[in-house]
């Protein structure tokens, strides 16, 4: 109870009017009526500092916290972030300090913001500068010349809020019981490492809230400061190591596909344990070393996504257990699990990466369930290999559309996969089952395509 009290103060010392289920909340007051249609009393928690959060008699919760960095929330807002960075796709340049976007609705405000842009391979095209002046909304003058013509560049225009940010983080990890840093919704452009929660001995980090991932969006600046880093593959937005009853939900880290340069992830994350991570996002990422790096065996992910890195999208070292998540089209692996002993993938997708959309690699305890793993063009969905053991019920393990030359499943020599309910699919020159460890059947599986190979056997469990 102690554990959920303190995961709940730090949620709704993050946010104001947003509504929760019953399951989401410690049990500190009743008052009158009926919740839920169930017969239970309303429940209105009170936690001091304005912030309350009453049931409704439909049993959800409203969030009512005062902001202004009082009580457990820290609104970058309050330390001068401005949040008002944007990001468009039609940008064009004609070699000239001209810059023209149909989409970018140029206003006045936006002269002496921070400009650059890059086409889909992540070279800087407009170099990073400034806004000069704005002729009007379609059109603006920057500081610094493009260095050729091009079309549906990728531009982003906003003010650096890294100061601002990093003052509110440190006003939550000054506050006790430990605070959360809220971003409201909008852009927020930063040029230095944000995040630094690694500690010597075990502690509770600050939480990291927004307004959904949708709505709050962190922007790595073309102009990163890599110095700020404190050294090569540490990480370029969040950092964890030695934390428990960790929180991060609602925002998405996006690097507007600048090439970057490929020793940091973007997230490095090694919580002792109890880490949740809500609908949070990474995305946009060219030339780095990982998206997410997780070391940790305590991360527990519902209703996240990793998407478009240009290597590795999840690189897991710990545990896990991911709800509902999508990773996928990513120029590596999409989610690459080594040296794990338990890991756990409910729902979602696993989709198409370059590298292999799945591979696990001495996952001593792996379990599908209600999976769709699509599998890339001349690569494998899932693969076995050092000793993992995979059970699956309920899952998809296929070829993306029409890719050819796509293994479904491979089980290595030694490996093992318990199967109920599968179904798999192999094209070209690919196999929907290449086995060549040991392969227990337990009923309803299909294997399509191109069947099964290899000299592994295929046995039905005794039950």
């Amino acid at each position: 109870m102690k554990h959920t009290l303190f995961l709940f103060l730090l949620i709704i010392g993050a946010v104001q009017a947003q509504t929760f289920s019953n399951g989401d909340f410690g049990i500190n007051q009743f008052v009158s009526g009926s919740g839920a249609g169930s017969g239970f009393p309303l429940r209105k928690l009170v936690f001091g500092s304005g912030l309350t959060a009453t049931e409704s008699p439909s049993g959800t919760f409203t969030l009512t916290a005062e902001s202004g960095g009082s009580g457990l929330a820290f609104n970058v807002k309050d330390y001068g972030a401005l949040g008002d960075t944007r990001k468009v796709t039609d940008g064009v340049a004609n070699g000239t300090t001209t810059v023209t976007s149909a989409t970018a609705n140029f206003t006045t405000a936006d002269v002496g913001k921070q400009i650059w842009g890059n086409n889909s391979s992540g070279a800087l095209i407009i170099p990073f500068g400034s806004i000069v002046s704005v002729t009007n909304a379609t059109t603006v003058i920057v500081s610094n010349t493009a260095t050729g013509s091009a079309s549906g560049l990728i531009v982003v225009v906003g003010t650096d809020d890294s100061d601002a940010i990093i003052a509110a983080n440190a006003a939550a990890e000054a506050a006790e019981p430990r605070g959360a840093v809220y971003a409201p919704a909008g852009g927020y452009l930063y040029s230095k490492f944000l995040f630094n929660h690694a500690y010597g001995g075990t502690r509770v980090p600050p939480a990291i809230i927004g307004d959904g991932s949708e709505r709050t969006v962190f922007f790595e600046s073309a102009n990163f400061d890599y110095g700020t880093t404190g050294g090569a593959y540490y990480s370029t937005f969040a950092r964890e190591a030695n934390t428990t009853h960790c929180l991060w939900r609602g925002f998405t880290v996006d690097g507007a596909t600048v090439l970057r340069d490929y020793v940091h992830a973007v997230c490095t994350l090694s919580a002792h344990d109890m880490a949740l991570r809500e609908d949070f996002a990474v995305t946009n990422f060219r030339a780095v070393l990982y998206g997410v790096y997780i070391a940790g065996a305590g991360e527990v992910w519902r209703g996240c996504r990793v998407r478009h890195i240009d290597s590795v999208g999840i690189q897991c070292a710990g545990g896990g257990n991911f709800e509902n998540c999508y990773v996928g089209d990513c120029v590596g692996v999409g989610l690459a699990v080594a040296n794990s002993g338990r890991f756990i993938w409910s729902g979602g997708s696993i989709d198409e990466s370059s590298g292999g959309s799945a591979t696990f690699s001495n996952v001593t305890d792996l379990r599908f369930s209600d999976a769709v793993i699509y599998g890339p063009a001349n690569g494998v969905a899932v693969a076995l290999s050092s000793g993992s053991v995979m059970r699956a019920v309920n899952s998809s393990i296929a070829p993306f559309g029409g890719n050819n030359n796509t293994t479904g499943l491979s089980v290595a020599s030694g490996c093992a996969a318990w199967l109920s309910q599968c179904r798999m699919l192999g094209t070209g020159t690919g196999y929907a089952l290449n086995n060549a460890g040991t392969v227990y059947d337990g009923g309803g599986n299909e294997a399509g395509g191109t069947g099964k190979t290899g000299a592994g056997s295929i046995s039905i469990p005794t039950l």
